[in-house]
């Protein structure tokens, strides 16, 4: 029997679509949508609120291609798995490029900072952005995943939960999100800046590679809060719901 595909609806929330099938996410960033710090939200609400015609994004969604390649398979990875990942992947790209982007910030300042004065607002906003990423994931590396990878071992031995670090998960949760959401507004705020990163005229090639590792950055980020948001955080309050 062939299984009929989900058709996605206006009632269903961004981050929701965005778990199911990371394709979507491209089309929710064409369109401007914030689908991971702000992804909980309905597909009415946030068409009502931006003007955007509801039946053209529902057609695009329902149209992509089911049978194409995805990253799904990240997705459906065991939790404890799923942090591993998260820290060889995202935690280890933000390591390898923030330095090289405060270098090439810094230099872009110097050389173009005064036809371009911008560029001295981009690189104030990136090294903050540097600046709470650091701290946020090792946090992230010595509290949450720790906790979160002790959930599935205790799942697995069918034992009581003991946390030395916070009574309650979903609360604890909330405060990472929040630190999402500050992080992703200050990502926005470049995009912003630099009119979708848009190159000047004068642009040299340090300049156009410092705009291509910020794109290249931002989509990494977006990827590393959806995994969290989206897949993650529930699963993980889910799991320990659970067994408490």
């Amino acid at each position: 029997m062939i299984k009929e595909k989900n058709i996605i609806n206006g009632n269903e929330l961004v981050s929701e679509i965005v778990a199911k099938d990371y394709n979507t996410a491209e089309i929710f960033k064409d369109y401007g949508i914030d689908f991971c710090c702000g992804g909980r939200i309905s597909i009415n609400e946030i068409c009502e609120q931006n003007g955007i015609r509801k039946e053209n994004l529902l057609k695009k969604l329902n149209e992509l291609p089911k049978n194409k390649f995805n990253e799904n398979v990240i997705e459906n990875l065991d939790l404890d798995t799923l942090t591993v990942y998260i820290v060889n992947t995202h935690h280890a790209y933000v390591r390898d490029n923030s330095l090289k982007l405060i270098s090439f910030l810094s230099k872009l300042k110097q050389v173009h900072g005064e036809n371009h004065p911008e560029l001295k607002i981009i690189n104030d906003i990136f090294n903050e952005i540097n600046s709470d990423l650091i701290k946020h994931m090792q946090d992230e590396e010595t509290i949450l995943f720790p906790h979160i990878r002790k959930i599935v071992h205790n799942k697995i031995e069918n034992t009581a939960l003991k946390s030395p670090y916070f009574k309650n998960l979903g609360e604890y949760i909330k405060s990472v999100e929040a630190e999402h959401t500050i992080v992703g507004d200050k990502v926005k705020e470049i995009r912003k800046i630099t009119n979708n990163f848009i190159l000047p005229k004068d642009a040299c090639n340090t300049y156009q590679i410092t705009f291509a590792i910020l794109i290249e950055f931002e989509n990494d980020l977006y990827r590393h809060i959806h995994l969290e948001n989206n897949i993650l955080f529930p699963k993980a309050i889910k799991l320990e719901n659970k067994i408490n």
